[in-house]
């Protein structure tokens, strides 16, 4: 079992991969923005984490960008509505290990944890 951060604006979105990640026997933290994310980064310590792009107070963008300043090899992947390659391209860069893009399936959702998490056979 993994510890998942989720950081999403969407109470909504939250609900569902908490509800996704709880089924396939993962251990959830949730967190409403960038910020709020960052802080359970430290204080939680996650095995994976989840993020969304688009939020307020500190996008995913910034939130990929303070998990390098805190030197932190937490393995993130990034799920949003953007899909221009620019912002795929952008993650990429700051060490986004997947993204995704919304709607997600479960599927590919359970693809994208067991890249995240190899040795935690996460499908």
């Amino acid at each position: 079992m993994a510890r998942i951060l989720v950081v999403d604006d969407s109470r909504f979105q939250r609900v569902a991969l908490e509800a996704f990640l709880k089924q396939a026997g993962h251990e959830t933290v949730l967190a409403e923005n960038g910020a709020v994310g960052l802080a359970r980064v430290v204080s939680e310590q996650p095995d994976a984490i989840l993020v969304d792009l688009d939020m307020p107070v500190l996008d995913g963008f910034a939130f990929l960008e303070g998990l390098r300043d805190l030197q932190v090899e937490i393995p993130a992947a990034v799920i949003t509505g953007d899909s221009e390659n620019g912002a795929r391209e952008r993650c990429s860069a700051l060490g986004a290990a997947d993204f995704l893009q919304k709607p997600i399936t479960s599927e590919q959702l359970a693809r994208t944890l067991a890249t995240l998490l190899p040795e935690a056979g996460a499908d």
